[in-house]
């Protein structure tokens, strides 16, 4: 990963606080008194602060933030080096802090680190090299951007279904490439649309996308054999309460004591309401064969998503109506 030359707009204060504790560190030039004074503004400081000594590749001094953020003690995180839980190489960090020891300027690089649970937190790091009495320190001051990140992509799924809606020729089609969006973007293996069948009372499958395999396939025909009554399956159940649902693995739900999606081993599974003018017309339900914990933002945006496909519907089933009267 090549570090931009531009200058990050990570929190300045908190950069230059770290390079001064990195030359405290290297140089020992400073009272304990003033050594304690940096050392506690750099550990408030809301970025992760980490120096290392290129000449070892380990971490030689880390701020707490840096701790927290990544589940590590402080004596556990100076046992190891940015390549032991940076998602880059260990040639490519040395090579980077090699351009950097050369005079090459600081610059911004995109990446995650590995935190000890297992989970990855991504982040925008900012690298200088700092000179010492005994050779050159690297400063990494690093924020966490994941939020940003997930935001960003989930506002490209908004746009993308509205560019969908807006070029589609038909409502099947529509339909399928919104759930084809959804699905590829989050990754999801199945989607179904059932739509209000007013005159029944009921909810009838209407679409579907899937990603290829007989087991899905076999999945959505057994689909199209039921429809659903309000309180009726997970389905109805959401139509009735007028809330989307998500459950992390029906395997292990209560209220999932049969069904065609637990028969063919699929585990997490979220639904939504497709509504216009305050009136449901139909529900999105979305299988995973992986267990999925539900998210808040994905819901949010998925609230959006629904009323931007209501309101498509309402209208092409209105052109249906005038093409048949």
């Amino acid at each position: 990963m090549k570090a931009a030359t531009k200058t990050s707009k990570l929190a300045k204060p908190a950069t230059a606080a770290a390079v001064t504790l990195g030359a405290e560190v290297a140089a020992s030039r400073f009272s304990m008194e003033q050594q304690q004074r940096f050392r506690a503004a750099v550990d408030m400081s809301p970025d992760l602060v980490l120096l290392v000594d290129p000449a070892t590749m380990l971490y030689v001094d880390v701020n707490d933030t840096a701790c927290r953020a990544l589940g590590y003690s402080r004596e556990e995180l100076l046992s190891m080096g940015p390549q032991d839980i940076f998602s880059v190489t260990r040639a490519e960090i040395a090579a980077a802090y090699a351009r950097l020891v050369a005079g090459e300027p600081g610059g911004t690089a995109e990446g995650s680190y590995r935190c000890k649970d297992g989970s990855q937190l991504v982040v925008e790091a900012f690298r200088h090299a700092l000179p010492t009495a005994n050779g050159h320190l690297i400063v990494s001051t690093a924020r966490d951007i994941g939020a940003r990140k997930r935001a960003d992509q989930l506002l490209a799924l908004e746009h993308g279904v509205t560019r969908a809606l807006a070029e589609a020729d038909s409502m099947s089609g529509a339909l399928k490439t919104a759930m084809r969006a959804i699905c590829e973007s989050e990754g999801w293996d199945c989607g179904r649309y059932f739509g209000v069948d007013e005159k029944a009372g009921v909810l009838r499958f209407a679409e579907a996308w899937s990603v290829p395999g007989e087991t899905m396939d076999h999945f959505i025909a057994k689909s199209r054999e039921v429809s659903y009554a309000p309180g009726s399956g997970l389905i109805g159940s959401v139509w009735q309460s007028g809330r989307p649902l998500w459950i992390a693995d029906i395997a292990k739900d209560t209220r999932v004591h049969k069904g065609i999606a637990r028969e063919i081993g699929m585990h997490g599974a979220f639904f939504f309401l497709v509504t216009t003018g305050g009136k449901t017309i139909g529900v999105f339900s979305f299988h995973s064969r992986e267990v999925r914990e539900p998210e808040a933002r994905l819901l949010q945006a998925i609230s959006v998503i629904g009323s931007q496909i209501g309101q498509f519907v309402q209208r092409k089933q209105a052109e249906e109506v005038v093409r048949e009267s």
